[in-house]
């Protein structure tokens, strides 16, 4: 910011309160008051912007601009996001204010799925990226020997299966091991660039999306091959998500405003266009499964959240979310225990949305039970977030994705539970349809607290 008293023919450069101005004005009948509005909010000085007297003014104005979220897996209540110009930020619930921890441009975030303490974040370029191991009060640089002031704002991410691998797609596919001494380079395509990676967990399948729309996949990061190219009218990959209820189905979201935004890619088959009815214009920057509602699919775009879910061979889209503006949405996130969605937003800070009943709640279904097992009592059933602490397990056809378990162990209630599994198993022998009443303990399971024939 500068200032001149001599008609322009000289200036001044005063003190700034923040980076960035996008405005500026003069108080109407007080000419040594000054406003201006940037990156940081808006501020005002009554000196004319000397030293010491600029004064914030933008408490409650929820106008962040963020480029990158990342939540916690094992801790719900925490967030971490990239922002422009105000840093490195962090969020740990019920607190409705983010702290700072650390300065300049913040840009793409990651959390060891294991161990939240462990973050990572940079400022602009490749070799801007640090990690933190005291949950961010303290940054030591780890860019190595990536490519100087390159790639802004490049995307990396941590292997979903070693939390002490990391990725990065700078031009090329990078590896790094924590402790080594440099990263490696690990595949460059023979046209256009890596901008994007992912990694499936069950056989260590690295895909690498890159900048002329295609997807290439290699075996534990080696012999990459392509496995598809976007030919609907698409360009760079900006997303990857691996379905997490089947993974052999990859989403894509690519750049363009017509045919080819929203892609699905099958490994060793066929890619399909499922743009559908997303409207003309917007860009799918970020995609979201919805793990509580299995078949719907979200898109953050520059203009909001759309849901898609395919209706009679069509994929059909719309705007998602009571009370969410239309900012330009650059990440989704759907916490793997909970299923609350998360947008960061360039603009319009972050938001939140339970997509389905929380865990905890008391919920109903209705059908014929499609299996119904005993087993030895403590060895339960399910893994993950769905590992259920049951003696017995049924199945419904009017849920079936869903586990529900039931007790059968000593105690004041092992004569209500034994009657609740014999009335299950003679509906099963009969094919008769059931209401069981549940607790809600995962994301498509509960614990059984009463049967009832319809």
């Amino acid at each position: 910011m500068w200032v001149s008293s001599d008609r322009g023919d000289t200036f001044t450069r005063i003190t700034e309160p923040h980076v960035d101005h996008q405005g500026f004005a003069v108080h109407p009948t007080q000419p040594r008051t000054i406003f201006t509005v940037s990156d940081g909010g808006v501020y005002r000085s009554t000196e004319r912007g000397a030293a010491g007297s600029w004064l914030f003014l933008g408490q409650g104005i929820r106008n962040t601009e963020l480029y990158d979220l990342a939540d916690a897996a094992t801790n719900p209540d925490l967030l971490i996001g990239g922002t422009q110009d105000n840093g490195t930020i962090r969020w740990d619930r019920p607190s409705q204010t983010w702290r700072w921890i650390r300065g300049g441009d913040g840009a793409t975030v990651a959390i060891d799925p294991e161990n939240e303490s462990v973050m990572y974040s940079m400022g602009q370029y490749a070799d801007s990226i640090s990690r933190s191991t005291d949950g961010g009060e303290n940054w030591t640089a780890i860019s190595g020997s990536l490519p100087a002031g390159e790639c802004f704002n490049l995307h990396y991410q941590v292997h979903p299966g070693d939390g002490d691998l990391l990725l990065a797609s700078c031009m090329s596919l990078w590896r790094f091991r924590i402790g080594s001494a440099a990263w490696t380079a690990i595949f460059t395509p023979p046209g256009g660039t890596v901008v994007r990676s992912a990694v499936r967990t069950r056989d260590d399948l690295y895909l690498a999306g890159t900048s002329l729309g295609a997807l290439y996949a290699g075996p534990h990061g080696a012999g990459f091959t392509e496995v598809m190219r976007n030919s609907f009218g698409g360009g760079k990959v900006n997303d990857i998500l691996i379905d997490p209820d089947d993974d052999s189905t990859i989403w894509l979201a690519c750049d363009g405003t017509g045919a080819g935004r929203v892609v699905r890619a099958v490994v060793g088959g066929d890619a399909a266009d499922i743009t559908g009815t997303l409207p003309a214009g917007l860009t799918a920057r970020t995609l979201a499964a919805d793990r509580l509602n299995p078949g719907f699919l979200y898109a953050g775009t520059n203009r909001g959240v759309y849901r898609a879910r395919i209706t009679r061979g069509a994929w059909t889209w719309s705007t998602y979310g009571s009370g969410l503006p239309d900012p330009d949405v650059r990440a989704l996130r759907v916490h793997p225990r909970t299923g609350v969605l998360r947008a960061a937003t360039l603009g319009r800070g972050v938001w939140e949305i339970l997509t389905g009943p929380p865990l905890g709640s008391v919920l109903a279904e209705t059908g014929r039970v499609t299996m119904v097992r005993a087993h030895d009592t403590g060895t339960g059933f399910g893994s993950g977030g769905d590992r259920l602490d049951a003696d017995a397990v049924v199945r419904l056809d009017g849920a079936p994705a869903y586990s529900f378990g039931l007790r059968l162990r000593p105690g004041p209630e092992a004569a209500a539970a034994a009657a609740t599994f014999a009335l299950l198993r003679d509906a099963f022998r009969r094919n008769q349809p059931v209401r069981v009443e549940y607790t809600r303990t995962g994301l498509r399971s509960g614990m059984i607290i009463r049967a009832i024939r319809e």
